[in-house]
């Protein structure tokens, strides 16, 4: 459980500073109005995975799959370089996709 609130606390409190390093060009509003997007699909995901884990009663099955966005997520952040802002960015969707869900459920 601890290292599950690393990953969902790291991420919430680093995403305005990995923004930064992906749109340093933008403002500071425009760069925090961009970590909207990542938490908002991981608040869906919160609420769309439980469900569907229950509808399917195949619970265990979702604890496996969600972490595997997790990590797809930080291997592909820390496997591109910083000029590939898009893949960076993106990275930060599935690192809530798989993060968000699995802190919800514990």
């Amino acid at each position: 459980m601890l290292l599950t609130c690393v990953t969902v606390q790291g991420l919430a409190f680093f995403l305005p500073t990995i923004v930064r390093t992906i749109i340093p060009e933008k403002s500071t509003v425009q760069q925090q109005l961009q970590t909207v997007p990542p938490n908002i699909l991981g608040a869906i995901s919160t609420l769309v995975v439980p469900y569907l884990s229950s509808r399917f009663d195949r619970r265990t099955l979702f604890f496996i799959v969600t972490p595997l966005f997790m990590m797809a997520g930080y291997i592909i952040f820390l496997a591109t370089e910083t000029n590939h802002s898009r893949a960076r960015y993106g990275a930060t969707f599935l690192i809530a996709i798989g993060s968000f869900p699995y802190r919800g459920s514990l």
